[in-house]
């Protein structure tokens, strides 16, 4: 028996890559003249979704949801069995973790990085989005997403261990996104590094409920860079910087922020980010028309922050886009308080903070605002991705309309009185027209801090 086993498999070893490792087992038996395949160890049973198990029967099964053991024998093992669900009484494991709970794609067993055998024939799987790709893998929500999100920007991280960027052109030229309902994603490199971590921006089409996964190809050695940073980040955002090497703005508003001052390129959050250093630090944005009445009408800004102390005065600027009475700004403050403040009319300036000691010096926090200044409720403050507390809220009176900003200069890190440095490091600041909800700031978080996907084993097509 353990002799015709190794025949077995070195037939199927010898056979082509790609993607139902059943079929390699059915093609090759026949070629030896055996019924049905006999396992001894789970590292015989691999299909392209996920690692099987060899029972006790000699037959390899795979995960099932639909099965109470959570496993099903495949389609090579013995006759009377396959297709059905292993007994739970005699499977040799408690079964794979719950997919309404988790969510994330299994992995196989051994280096998830090797690519799964497969020899389905010389067609090209119509479950495969492009065929001149020889890999993909399949990237699926760790959580649900409450309903539907829609045009959703992603942060996919490409490490080893997680991928191979061996099978990838040296420049990252061949990576593409497919979405669950089989929509390109633009993408966008804001760090291309094979030997560490390469970070890359997508915008999927939809999140949430069945639209609960996407896909990652690559392996065209032919294909030409398609990076479309603009469609990335298309309208409600009105400036994005990644803040990767020099804060450009990676929406098609080109709102580029120049330094002043002593500010500093250091690894931050994701890939690097920007030290205000100096006491007269800061990035200029100016005062472009797209960003202007942010909050008439509802708008949202969002930062990975990373504060050494409170500031100048106790009250480092994140944004500060405020005149003589006219404008807002978003700051951290003394006893380790969020702040947002805004003109409502010449006469009034309203702040809002949250609670003292709900901001942390020396670690990596996600803050965010959203308001509409011309409804009837408070801003929201959002600390890693949950609304906080406000200390005190007010209700802002009614206005029908805010003081005009047009020629308020945008400062990020200080103001432009050079009074109110941050003391730390800028991350990932974002400005959008846009009220998200508490559900979107939510994603966004996970998805900036590698909590929103899990990475699937690689799957290979090879044409003949």
């Amino acid at each position: 028996m353990a002799n015709r086993t190794a025949e077995i498999l070195a037939s199927i070893s010898a056979m082509r890559w790609g993607l139902t490792f059943g079929a390699a087992l059915t093609a090759a038996l026949a070629c030896t003249s055996r019924e049905y395949f006999v396992c001894s160890e789970d590292s015989e049973c691999r299909g392209a979704a996920a690692a099987g198990q060899c029972q006790l029967s000699g037959a390899c099964s795979f995960p099932d949801d639909e099965c109470p053991s959570g496993q099903r024998y495949g389609g090579a093992g013995e006759p009377s069995l396959a297709g059905e669900c292993v007994d739970p009484a005699t499977s040799t494991s408690e079964g794979p973790e719950d997919s309404s709970t988790s969510g994330a794609a299994p992995s196989s067993t051994g280096d998830p990085t090797d690519p799964v055998p497969n020899t389905t024939g010389d067609a090209c799987p119509t479950s495969w989005w492009d065929c001149a790709w020889a890999h993909r893998q399949r990237l699926a929500l760790t959580t649900p997403i409450e309903g539907e999100l829609t045009h959703v920007p992603v942060l996919v991280l490409l490490r080893a261990g997680r991928v191979n960027h061996q099978l990838m052109q040296a420049d990252g030229e061949d990576v593409r996104f497919v979405s669950a309902s089989g929509l390109v994603a633009p993408y966008e490199i804001e760090r291309w590094d094979p030997a560490g971590v390469s970070s890359i921006w997508i915008n999927v089409d939809a999140l949430g409920g069945a639209a609960d996964h996407l896909w990652l190809y690559y392996g065209n050695p032919v294909a030409e860079n398609a990076e479309d940073p603009a469609g990335v980040w298309p309208e409600p955002f009105a400036a994005v910087w990644h803040m990767e090497d020099d804060p450009v703005d990676s929406t098609p508003h080109a709102n580029d922020a120049v330094p002043s001052g002593t500010t500093t390129v250091v690894t931050a959050h994701i890939s690097n980010g920007r030290d205000i250093t100096s006491s007269s630090a800061r990035l200029d944005v100016g005062a472009p028309p797209s960003l202007a009445e942010l909050f008439a009408g509802g708008g949202t800004v969002s930062a990975w922050i990373r504060l050494r102390n409170w500031g100048s005065s106790g009250y480092g600027r994140i944004a500060d886009k405020v005149g003589s009475n006219e404008g807002w700004r978003f700051n951290v403050a003394n006893g380790g308080s969020l702040r947002f403040a805004i003109w409502l009319d010449p006469n009034t300036y309203q702040e809002w903070l949250t609670l003292p000691d709900t901001i942390e010096r020396h670690r990596w926090i996600h803050v965010a605002v959203t308001h509409d200044a011309l409804g009837a409720e408070p801003p929201q403050l959002f600390i890693d991705g949950v609304p906080s507390e406000l200390d005190a809220p007010a209700i802002p009176p009614m206005v029908d309309a805010v003081p005009s900003d047009l020629d308020v200069p945008l400062a990020l890190g200080n103001r432009v009185s050079n009074d109110r440095r941050f003391d730390g490091v800028l991350d990932e600041v974002r400005i959008e027209r846009t009220t998200r909800s508490a559900e979107w700031i939510r994603v966004q978080y996970e998805a900036m801090n590698d909590a929103l996907l899990g990475y699937g084993a690689i799957e290979s097509w090879e044409a003949p």
